[in-house]
């Protein structure tokens, strides 16, 4: 009797479960066909070099870089650095009256998933570069530390967008102070 109680839960169970696990395997095959487009379009001759530039970053691996690459696309298309962290929305906004001028939390215009890439590495690259660290305690000590990754953020989108324009690797700053 015990036996058959249990077929018939495991025979319910399939019967209940069976779309589900249908749907993670076409899932599960579709995502890995996307991870597998976009490893060839990192390999690219078009992305190839770039890539290889973001990844020096350390915390941007390949998947990350390539994310960035596809939405910024030209690099040049933003004359300075205010221009890319608009963009990203990273800047300030701003509520004036025509006294006062108040500046309020981040505009948070742009791809939001790039966005949040570059706030997790930042997140991460504040462990590994002691100049990035210095001026994230420097904020956070007048602030709070969102705001202060945040600002962490913005400094690295810029300093990605030298490194892509000046074809050069990012170089930690690993001077303990």
């Amino acid at each position: 009797m015990i036996r058959r109680v249990y077929l018939l839960r495991v025979q319910v169970t399939r019967d209940l479960f069976g779309h589900d696990v249908t749907q993670f395997d076409v899932l599960d095959q579709l995502e890995k066909r996307q991870t597998q487009l976009m490893r060839d379009l990192s390999r690219s001759e078009k992305y190839r070099d770039q890539v290889a530039l973001l990844e020096t970053i350390s915390h941007i691996g390949w998947k990350s870089a390539i994310e960035i690459l596809v939405e910024l696309q030209d690099i040049r298309r933003f004359r300075n650095a205010k221009s890319l962290s608009a963009y990203l929305g990273l800047t300030p906004s701003q509520d004036s009256n025509g006294e006062k001028t108040r500046m309020g939390r981040v505009t948070k215009q742009g791809h939001g998933f790039v966005r949040a890439l570059l706030v997790e590495a930042s997140w991460r690259i504040i462990r590994d570069d002691m100049g990035l660290r210095r001026k994230y305690e420097d904020i956070k000590r007048r602030s709070e530390s969102k705001k202060a990754v945040v600002a962490i953020t913005r400094r690295l989108a810029i300093r990605m967008r030298l490194l892509l324009i000046d074809r050069e690797g990012y170089a930690l700053d690993v001077a303990v102070a």
